[in-house]
């Protein structure tokens, strides 16, 4: 028997989820940023699905699915999972309120999970779906240090400030993952939701550097 999808909107039980997912990091991370979105001011509008609770083996965070319309956007059509045992999370994927297998979507997991990258292939192929994995470096570091934040002040020809939705242009033609009109509007709702910064010389109006943060709390696009 499958595990039937739970979805939780309680407060205190997001709160709780978020609390129990630090005791797994950093497997965990990408959920763990996703949630801290929903349970902060939920831009996206994910969604937090569990197998069981408060037992959960495996989370998803994931937009409502009828809100993921477009079969052909994996930038909206976007899941991010955490799973503690590769077998209960084969049986939570078969769930069609879990997963919209007829949809080009994107799951993200952390790479430091290598068993359930074989779950979802297997699971994806029963559906007539190919599946390709991308592997990408995480960098984590606690904060900066105060000789950090003074070289910084020292770039006398540099300004700093965040970016404007309309520059999603800028970002979008150089974003290895982007390109098309998909991802450029994904990228001015990230710039309108999530903090970012970016630097221009004194003088010249267009960005020379930027880096943004998006659904997981993770910053990239720089």
């Amino acid at each position: 028997m499958g595990n039937r999808m739970l979805v939780l909107t309680c407060s205190s039980k997001l709160a709780s989820l978020r609390r129990l997912l630090t005791h797994s990091f950093p497997e965990s991370l990408k959920v763990c940023g996703a949630l801290h979105h929903v349970i902060e001011k939920n831009p996206f509008r994910l969604q937090v699905l569990v197998d069981q609770w408060p037992d959960f083996t495996s989370v998803i965070c994931r937009p409502p699915l009828e809100e993921m319309t477009d079969p052909s956007d994996p930038y909206t059509n976007t899941y991010f999972l955490f799973s503690k045992d590769p077998q209960r999370l084969r049986q939570f994927l078969q769930d069609p309120q879990t997963v919209n297998w007829k949809q080009e979507l994107q799951i993200q997991i952390q790479g430091c999970q290598p068993t359930l990258t074989g779950v979802l292939q297997e699971v994806s192929s029963k559906h007539g779906s190919q599946m390709h994995t991308i592997s990408n470096l995480l960098y984590m570091r606690d904060g900066m240090e105060s000789k950090d934040l003074e070289n910084m002040s020292n770039i006398s020809d540099l300004q700093f400030s965040t970016l404007k939705a309309e520059e999603a242009y800028l970002v979008n033609e150089v974003w290895s993952s982007g390109g098309n009109p998909l991802s450029e509007r994904y990228i001015s709702h990230c710039i309108q939701s999530f903090p970012n910064v970016f630097a221009r010389k004194l003088g010249v109006g267009k960005p020379v550097a930027w880096t943004m943060s998006e659904q997981a709390a993770e910053m990239r696009m720089g």
